[in-house]
């Protein structure tokens, strides 16, 4: 077991860094990435550094630039990210956590997940891409896609959770600032968020009354409810 924590990622020694609570395990040929930080969800590379709180733990080897983990578990507000000095990928077979925890994909980066729900935030950014399967459940949870998103077809948001689409963003054979799903349903106080400029094609959408739409334009090709 091997543990990591402590400061951000130094370019002047490309080693694995992570704040307190990052923890590196391998049982055989089963590799489990723990990350439980007390830290507040910030944007990758905000100055802000409160001592007392954990930060976004940067994974980076200069003997690689693709990483896989049989299982990445993330509470108490725990953050992650590739570092921005090295293009690289990151790969799950399986996501685990209390919906506290973030995973920041920044440019010229790729995530991939086989796993339908999401019990961590993701946030793809500008340059990025992302694949995750064709059905996905989100819970308490935040998708912002301001890069590529690929094999997505139905998104479901339960309990407060939250689908931004951003203008930088697009998934499978659309153009930038255009979004096409089969399905989008948004229930218990949930939220869909589209930047201006982004166009959302859907066959449907369905919200109940405490959720809320918000954006400039979305195209139906079916029903809605």
């Amino acid at each position: 077991m091997t543990a990591y924590g402590g400061s951000f990622f130094d370019t002047t020694q490309l080693q694995w860094y992570g704040g307190a609570g990052t923890i590196l395990a391998s049982n055989g040929n089963y590799t489990t990435l723990t990350i439980k930080n007390r830290t507040p969800i910030l944007p990758v590379g905000n100055p802000i550094r409160d001592p007392g709180v954990g930060q976004i733990t940067y994974l980076s080897d200069p003997s690689t630039t693709s990483f896989y983990f049989d299982e990445l578990a993330m509470s108490v507000g725990s953050q992650l990210a590739m570092s921005s000095e090295l293009a690289g990928s990151l790969t799950l077979a399986k996501l685990s956590g209390d919906f506290t925890g973030a995973i920041h994909i920044q440019a010229g980066h790729t995530f991939t997940l086989p796993q339908a729900d999401l019990p961590a935030s993701v946030y793809v950014y500008d340059g990025a891409t992302a694949t995750l399967p064709a059905d996905i459940f989100l819970t308490r949870t935040t998708l912002s896609v301001g890069g590529l998103l690929l094999g997505v077809r139905e998104v479901q948001l339960y309990s407060k959770a939250h689908l931004i689409l951003q203008a930088t963003g697009n998934n499978d054979h659309t153009p930038v600032s255009s979004f096409s799903f089969h399905g989008v349903r948004s229930m218990h106080d949930s939220q869909m968020t589209l930047e201006a400029g982004v166009t959302l094609h859907a066959v449907t959408i369905i919200a109940d009354d405490d959720s809320t739409i918000q954006g400039a334009s979305f195209t139906l090709n079916a029903t809605t409810a």
